[in-house]
């Protein structure tokens, strides 16, 4: 069995107080740069989402090829009233939302992660960091259907509590 002591004497001894400092600046440097870049995925991630439910869902009926009403999705009868939980659905709309390429959205980040899983350690860093933004994004794509059922504002409010928010302040305040 390893040995489980963690007593760190002699540490302290080795290193001067400046240099633990130095230390500390750069171990929160790089955190705040890991914190970023895990910020900009989310950003990255609902304004895909966003875009897709902009592009997927219409206000105007003449715009509409389909329309979701109560559960089920039907092309758009001619004359057809609208009524006020009726989701007019556009052509890509239908394309990613309801047929079964939306399969093929829904399981692309994971199909991505199983992948990445097999290579991870060879990736150059340039490459790792353009396949996070494809996660982000594919992941954004992927939870855009919620946005068809529940407002921008509840998912955003859902996706970073109240105390989350006062806590990312608090790191980017020091």
């Amino acid at each position: 069995m390893a040995d489980l002591n963690h007593n760190a004497t002699g540490f302290a001894a080795v290193m001067s107080p400046a240099e633990t400092a130095a230390i500390d600046a750069g171990l929160r440097s790089y955190m705040l740069r890991v914190y970023a870049y895990m910020g900009g995925g989310l950003v990255l991630g609902g304004i895909a989402a966003l875009g897709l439910r902009a592009a997927s869902v219409t206000d105007d009926i003449a715009q509409a090829s389909y329309v979701m009403r109560a559960g089920r999705v039907i092309p758009i009868p001619a004359g057809l009233a609208v009524q006020g939980r009726d989701i007019l659905l556009t052509d890509l709309g239908h394309a990613v939302l309801v047929s079964p390429l939306k399969w093929a959205i829904i399981f692309a980040p994971l199909a991505l992660v199983v992948s990445l899983s097999f290579g991870a350690a060879r990736l150059r860093p340039a490459t790792a960091q353009v396949l996070f933004w494809l996660y982000a994004t594919l992941i954004g794509l992927s939870l855009a259907s919620l946005l068809l059922f529940y407002g921008h504002v509840s998912v955003a409010r859902a996706a970073v509590p109240a105390e989350d928010r006062t806590t990312i302040k608090r790191v980017f305040e020091r």
